[in-house]
């Protein structure tokens, strides 16, 4: 039995369990900083999905394959 996604209210969304849109939808200025190898900072309030947009960018990157990018907390 295929389990149901939910809306997640508690710590990090994964597609294939929970409804979200994605994080990287209108993030090409990341992209850009990460080509030209600048730093950058996420700051948002909580619960914003700040880690569910660092968890998507380092699957994005190592998918790519240009890219080896973890993830720690």
């Amino acid at each position: 039995m295929k389990s149901k996604r939910y809306f997640n209210i508690t710590g990090f969304c994964r597609p294939e369990k929970h409804y979200m849109l994605d994080p990287l939808r209108n993030q090409s200025v990341i992209f850009d900083f990460i080509e030209k190898e600048e730093y950058f900072a996420i700051h948002a309030p909580r619960q914003t999905g700040k880690t569910t947009l660092l968890h998507e960018l380092a699957h994005r990157l190592n998918k790519e394959g240009n890219y080896i990018s973890v993830v720690f907390s």
